[in-house]
Protein backbone atom coordinates (compact mmCIF):
# COMPACT_ATOMS: atom_id res chain seq x y z
CA UNK A 1 0.00 0.00 0.00
CA UNK A 2 1.69 3.61 -0.65
CA UNK A 3 1.79 6.30 1.83
CA UNK A 4 -1.04 8.20 0.66
CA UNK A 5 -3.66 5.34 0.90
CA UNK A 6 -2.14 4.35 4.13
CA UNK A 7 -2.43 8.30 4.97
CA UNK A 8 -5.88 7.92 3.90
CA UNK A 9 -7.08 4.88 5.78
CA UNK A 10 -5.15 6.32 9.04
CA UNK A 11 -7.46 9.33 8.53
CA UNK A 12 -10.62 7.27 8.07
CA UNK A 13 -9.78 5.42 10.90
CA UNK A 14 -9.26 8.30 13.50
CA UNK A 15 -12.09 9.67 15.78
CA UNK A 16 -13.76 13.05 14.78
CA UNK A 17 -16.37 15.91 15.47
CA UNK A 18 -18.70 17.35 12.87
CA UNK A 19 -17.57 20.86 11.62
CA UNK A 20 -19.72 23.09 9.69
CA UNK A 21 -21.21 19.74 8.39
CA UNK A 22 -17.69 18.14 7.76
CA UNK A 23 -16.08 15.77 9.41
CA UNK A 24 -12.76 16.77 11.48
CA UNK A 25 -10.30 14.87 12.91
CA UNK A 26 -6.97 15.60 14.84
CA UNK A 27 -3.71 14.07 14.56
CA UNK A 28 -3.44 12.31 18.44
CA UNK A 29 0.81 13.04 18.00
CA UNK A 30 2.80 15.20 15.92
CA UNK A 31 3.17 14.88 12.29
CA UNK A 32 6.89 13.17 12.92
CA UNK A 33 5.26 10.74 15.11
CA UNK A 34 2.24 9.65 12.69
CA UNK A 35 4.65 9.44 9.84
CA UNK A 36 6.65 6.91 11.88
CA UNK A 37 3.35 5.07 12.71
CA UNK A 38 2.50 4.68 9.60
CA UNK A 39 5.82 3.48 8.71
CA UNK A 40 7.20 6.39 6.09
CA UNK A 41 9.31 9.40 6.99
CA UNK A 42 7.51 12.81 7.95
CA UNK A 43 8.38 14.27 4.55
CA UNK A 44 6.61 11.45 3.03
CA UNK A 45 3.78 12.27 5.28
CA UNK A 46 3.76 15.28 4.62
CA UNK A 47 4.11 15.10 1.13
CA UNK A 48 0.72 12.66 1.12
CA UNK A 49 -0.97 15.06 3.00
CA UNK A 50 -0.34 17.66 0.37
CA UNK A 51 -1.49 15.02 -2.41
CA UNK A 52 -4.96 14.76 -0.63
CA UNK A 53 -5.30 18.43 -0.34
CA UNK A 54 -4.44 19.47 -4.05
CA UNK A 55 -6.89 16.24 -4.92
CA UNK A 56 -9.53 18.30 -2.85
CA UNK A 57 -9.90 15.45 -0.78
CA UNK A 58 -8.81 17.48 2.71
CA UNK A 59 -8.02 20.74 4.27
CA UNK A 60 -5.33 20.56 7.07
CA UNK A 61 -4.84 23.11 9.46
CA UNK A 62 -1.98 22.24 11.82
CA UNK A 63 -2.83 18.80 13.23
CA UNK A 64 -6.74 19.70 11.81
CA UNK A 65 -7.52 18.06 9.33
CA UNK A 66 -11.33 18.25 7.63
CA UNK A 67 -12.47 15.74 5.31
CA UNK A 68 -13.75 17.38 2.29
CA UNK A 69 -15.04 14.80 -0.28
CA UNK A 70 -15.45 11.60 1.93
CA UNK A 71 -16.59 9.50 -0.48
CA UNK A 72 -13.26 10.25 -2.56
CA UNK A 73 -11.16 9.54 0.57
CA UNK A 74 -12.83 6.01 1.36
CA UNK A 75 -12.43 5.27 -2.36
CA UNK A 76 -8.82 6.17 -2.30
CA UNK A 77 -8.37 3.97 1.11
CA UNK A 78 -9.50 1.21 -0.24
CA UNK A 79 -7.42 0.88 -3.03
Amino acid sequence: MDVTTRVANYLLELPGDVVDGRQRVRLPWPKKDVASWLATTPESFSRALARLHKQRLISVDGDAITVLNPPGLEALASR
